[in-house]
């Protein structure tokens, strides 16, 4: 996904563990992950989830 300060990936699987994530953000920006009605920050660069 385009952004004015770079590109934003995301690639998800589900597995029997449950979801996992790994969500690139450039540098400067931040934002959050919702999940069955949870929240988890996210912070520029590289980001790996298993929730």
């Amino acid at each position: 996904m385009p952004h004015p300060n770079g590109s934003i990936s995301v690639a998800y699987s589900n597995s029997k563990k449950g979801l996992e994530a790994e969500i690139n953000l450039p540098d400067g920006v931040s934002g959050t992950f919702v999940w069955e009605g949870k929240s988890y920050p996210l912070k520029a660069g590289e980001n790996t989830l298993g929730l």
